[in-house]
């Protein structure tokens, strides 16, 4: 137990005073009484035996005793010591790690700035027996040491010298400083009065008074940064934009653009140039500005130009220099500053991948014997199909007229409608449909009969949920006649009628196969939108787009697709491989890597994406609105546990006992 107010014991004093009353109290009264009462009252003396009035007596004082030091204890707030408030210097180091913190000279930076300045901090504390943690805060925020004592100096100071080692470990992301701060929470559960120290580049409008913040950017420093560049097909041609800014000072900041294989046809196309364009742009108040570089006709020219807002710089590509492919696009600044990661930017996805499609549809009506042909419809899809993949894809389209042969090989996607070939082709993806009469050989399906609804049409049914499927309403379509197949258990039913498949498909190293049990002409397909749906899903589904995007930001999430068993990621020096899709990985360094794989058809497709900066870390100078302030507060009840109720309940009970020992003394 321990007295928060020591003061409080003075209140004892009442127990000498209570002793001084009963010194002077008189022991004696005179009074006139009759003999008969003096009788009286030694018989019933006389018959006790035990002396009970002095046992009362002494209860009585002990009573009143109590009920004074109790009083004493409630006026010195007497409490339960739950912990030991730590009375010894406590810091928490929290360092910056972003990518922000790399802006420096060839000397030093200011992430090395944070480390040494955290470094002093510990040795100061420990000097002091101090205890010590350190988090550091980047994506990833973690306890380099946590609640380390002097005894663990060495390792301490040595695991924070080591930050530097081989350069700098400062990441190339952004750091989430308020879980950071949150992280602290930890160390303050136990000593809510320990301090926290945050070394960082950032300012903040709004900051607990519980942080102490170490700014470790310098005045001089300014960086002139790439935020953004992208290549936009339009009219046939490309259009490159590119964000730009200045931080920190206002300058005149040359943009170099490179593009690189201009018009080529192939990654392997050595006959194709360069083309170099640099534009100059007057960086002001750290503001954003873009530079587009396009073709506009002379006449067109000035209503363009006019059409832009202030920070905007335009850069007339010339006529002859216009480019419908490149192989790669490098843009870079001429500009000595302090941070040079952000200074250059690549952009990729200027070759599209070729996609030749063959369309073939031949045959006679098993019914009317009448001869069938191409299909308008199937003909309006793949019009469509090449129009919506045109930014990606270069599909090719061959229709093979009636009467001439069609190809097995050498195409990515094959239809056969009515007509069927004797094998499948191994090189792409098979749309079979209307397999009437008969199926390739080596396809699973097995042709059984033509059933004929024609009096009443029936509605199909979706068998599961699948990405072909997305967007369509397969309650909707109806057939009157279909082909009723068996087939392989590799495939999957995604639509049926009773229990007969009528839409199967198959992805696997052996085939990629789609299968439709019914012919156009006789069903209401053709009439909805769920028809170029289902087109449209099947590309995409046999030929998913490898990644999502040729740029992304460090620790961004990069969702990975592939054709065929494996895909690698390589960025020159280290390879990762995937072997299950969808898969995703995080690129943590800037730069180019390239995706690589082998299609089931044995085509090598190889792409390559650019990796950048988070764009907010270029502004190295950036104020914050507010940081969030650590949860704990030093608390007495975190320490302590007040026993004022169980005293105070001991205080009525002693009065009501001596009030009943005061009663019991006066009735004699």
């Amino acid at each position: 137990m321990r007295l928060l107010l020591p003061l409080g014991l003075l209140a004892l004093v009442g127990i000498l005073v209570l002793i001084l009353i009963y010194i002077i109290k008189p022991n004696f009264q005179q009074k006139l009484i009759s003999t008969t009462y003096i009788w009286k009252l030694s018989l019933k003396f006389k018959k006790r035996k035990i002396p009970i009035s002095k046992l009362r007596n002494i209860l009585l004082v002990a009573c009143q005793v109590l009920i004074i030091t109790a009083i004493a204890f409630i006026l010195s707030k007497t409490v339960l010591v739950l912990k030991e408030q730590i009375s010894q210097p406590e810091v928490v180091l929290i360092i910056d790690s972003s990518a922000s913190m790399r802006t420096g000279d060839e000397n030093t930076n200011r992430y090395a700035r944070a480390v040494d300045a955290a470094v002093k901090e510990a040795e100061r504390t420990f000097d002091r027996d101090g205890i010590v943690s350190v988090i550091l805060a980047g994506s990833e925020n973690t306890y380099l040491a946590e609640r380390a004592y002097a005894n663990s100096r060495e390792q301490v100071v040595s695991d924070m010298t080591a930050l530097l080692d081989n350069g700098t470990q400062c990441s190339y992301a952004s750091a989430d400083m308020n879980a950071a701060v949150t992280m602290t929470d930890r160390v303050l559960s136990v000593n809510p009065s320990a301090k926290i120290y945050l070394y960082t580049d950032e300012t903040y409008a709004d900051l607990s008074e519980n942080i102490s913040l170490v700014n470790v950017a310098e005045e001089e420093e300014w960086n002139a940064a790439i935020l953004n560049a992208t290549a936009i097909y339009e009219d046939n041609f490309y259009t490159f934009r590119v964000e730009v800014a200045c931080y920190g000072r206002d300058k005149d900041i040359p943009v170099r653009l490179t593009v690189n294989g201009i018009n080529a046809t192939s990654s392997e196309d050595k006959s194709a140039g360069d083309l170099t364009m640099v534009q100059t742009v007057p960086c002001m108040n750290d503001g954003v500005y873009t530079v587009i570089f396009k073709y506009v006709p002379e006449e067109e020219k000035k209503a363009f130009v006019d059409s832009l807002d202030e920070n905007t710089v335009f850069y007339n590509i010339p006529m002859e220099d216009r480019a419908y492919s490149y192989q790669s696009v490098l843009v870079s600044l001429d500009a000595d500053d302090s941070l040079k990661q952000d200074n250059a930017f690549s952009i990729y996805g200027g070759l599209k991948e070729t996609v030749r499609i063959q369309y073939y549809s031949s045959g006679s009506d098993a019914s009317t014997g009448g001869s069938l042909g191409p299909n308008v419809f199937f003909q309006q899809a793949l019009a469509a199909l090449k129009k919506n993949y045109a930014d990606r894809w270069d599909i090719q389209i061959t229709e093979v007229k009636k009467g001439n042969p069609y190809e097995t090989s050498g195409f990515d996607f094959y239809i056969f409608e009515h007509d069927m070939p004797s094998n499948l082709p191994t090189d792409g993806v098979v749309l079979l449909a209307d397999p009437m009469m008969t199926a390739p050989a080596d396809s699973g399906i097995r042709f059984e009969k033509i059933v004929d609804m024609s009096r009443n049409s029936v509605y199909l049914a979706s068998e599961e949920t699948h990405p072909i499927l997305a967007g369509t309403t397969p309650t909707n379509i109806t057939v009157s006649r279909y082909d009723k197949v068996s087939y392989d258990p590799a495939y999957t039913m995604l639509l049926s009628y009773a229990g007969d498949p009528m839409l199967l498909v198959r992805n696997d190293s052996v085939a990629r196969v789609a299968v439709m049990c019914f012919s156009l002409h006789y069903s209401n397909l053709p009439l909805l939108i769920d028809f170029p749906l289902i087109m449209y899903n099947m590309f995409g589904y046999f030929f998913p787009a490898t990644v999502n995007s040729n740029a992304f930001e460090t620790d961004e999430t990069v969702l990975l697709n592939c054709r065929g068993e494996s895909l690698t990621v390589s960025d020159g020096t280290n390879e990762y491989v995937f072997n299950t899709f969808p898969a995703s990985m995080q690129l943590s360094t800037p730069g180019s890597y390239t995706v690589s794989q082998k299609t089931f058809a044995n085509k090598e497709v190889v792409e390559t994406v650019f990796v950048r900066m988070p764009r907010a870390e270029s502004d190295i100078f950036s104020e914050e609105e507010a940081l969030r302030s650590p949860y704990y507060t030093i608390d007495e009840s975190d320490y302590y546990n007040d026993v004022l109720l169980y005293i105070a309940g001991a205080l009525v009970a002693l009065l009501m006992l001596e009030w009943y020992l005061q009663h019991k003394e006066s009735s004699i």
